[in-house]
């Protein structure tokens, strides 16, 4: 329990404050980036836009603050001579090591949770409260986005068009549309899919553009849960190797980055920038995944690592 509380304990008392810290200064570039920018801003819209923003890049920093945190906390030992204390009373690293990534398995599970609950959403709403910040009307004449693959091309012009991706990819041909609040109605809807190689045309069609959104798009803006379901089209391959990528690394960075520190400790300078190489692995990894494939690319990351720790295994620390 003691063990625990030297190292599980203050660990995750530093991913918290580093965490903080880090989205704080982001959110903080950002606010100024506009300020900078646009002088004609509302404080009550800069502090809106500042609320909304703060959740996703709190967790969207968070495997770097995981990474950081380490490194601080085997900073904290080495001048404060805990590891030399640790080896009189015969702890092993193993054990260290072994609650670092436990401590990172649990970090991981409650951003898991806070992504579901509210972080996805906020990072959805992110651009619409940047328009509203500045006060810009969206425009009509290029493509908006109304969901992760539903995108929208001048729906205020005589034509428009609607292309879905996802599980039904389709292809829609929109005449007429009268504008009203929440949504319009379109004269005639000329809809190709693709996969069932048919065209169905609708007439007085209701079309709902209450989600429209400016054409940016981040993997934090979708639930895992949602992507699973995606599971079986390209997309949503993608999108579940680019999230299962960022919860790996909140768990594997920490936990090699320690292992590598105590496998280096006899050199001083090695053991530091040892740290840094995990950071180095997965991001290996994850260029794999786009150059080969996502599954190519995961049996990439999964190979390396099993030689990592392999090494570490072999290695007696």
């Amino acid at each position: 329990m003691i063990l625990w509380r030297l190292v599980g304990q203050k660990y995750l008392a530093y991913l918290v404050a580093v965490s903080l810290l880090l989205g704080s200064l982001y959110t903080l570039v950002e606010v100024l980036e506009k300020l900078a920018r646009y002088q004609d801003l509302a404080i009550g819209r800069v502090l809106s836009y500042a609320g909304v923003a703060f959740i996703p890049s709190f967790i969207l920093l968070f495997p770097v603050s995981a990474l950081l945190s380490s490194a601080l906390l085997l900073r904290e030992w080495v001048l404060r001579g805990h590891l030399v204390s640790m080896a009189v009373y015969g702890i092993a690293p193993r054990q260290i090591v072994a609650i670092v990534g436990l401590s990172a398995c649990l970090a991981a599970g409650g951003l898991f949770a806070l992504h579901e609950l509210v972080g996805y959403r906020l990072a959805r709403h992110m651009a619409q409260a940047k328009i509203l910040l500045l006060n810009r009307e969206a425009p009509i004449d290029g493509w908006l986005r109304s969901g992760p693959t539903t995108f929208v091309l001048g729906l205020g012009s005589k034509q428009g068009y609607v292309l879905e991706g996802g599980a039904t990819p389709s292809l829609s041909i929109v005449t007429g549309f009268i504008p009203a609040p929440q949504g319009g109605k379109a004269l005639q809807v000329r809809q190709l899919m693709f996969q069932q190689e048919k065209i169905i045309t609708t007439k007085n069609a209701w079309i709902d553009t209450s989600r429209l959104d400016v054409l940016t798009y981040a993997t934090g803006e979708q639930s895992c849960i949602h992507a699973l379901r995606s599971l079986p089209t390209l997309y949503g391959q993608r999108l579940v190797v680019d999230l299962l990528y960022f919860f790996l690394k909140i768990i594997l960075l920490p936990f090699f980055a320690v292992s590598l520190f105590f496998v280096w400790q006899k050199w001083p300078t090695a053991r530091w920038a040892a740290i840094g190489a995990p950071y180095l692995l997965v991001g290996v990894g994850h260029a794999c995944t786009q150059l080969l494939g996502s599954l190519v690319g995961f049996l990439v990351l999964l190979v390396m690592l099993i030689l990592l720790g392999g090494y570490f295994f072999a290695v007696r620390i």
